[in-house]
């Protein structure tokens, strides 16, 4: 595999991670806020 490949999928690992954990932390301040 060429590390362009390697990079490009690590971005995209990264770039899931923070757009799930955005969406986690707005999906339980919703939570917090609705009790």
């Amino acid at each position: 595999m060429p590390s362009d490949v390697i990079r490009v999928s690590m971005n995209l690992v990264q770039l899931l991670l923070i757009v799930g954990l955005s969406f986690a932390v707005d999906f339980f301040a919703g939570l917090w806020v609705a009790r």
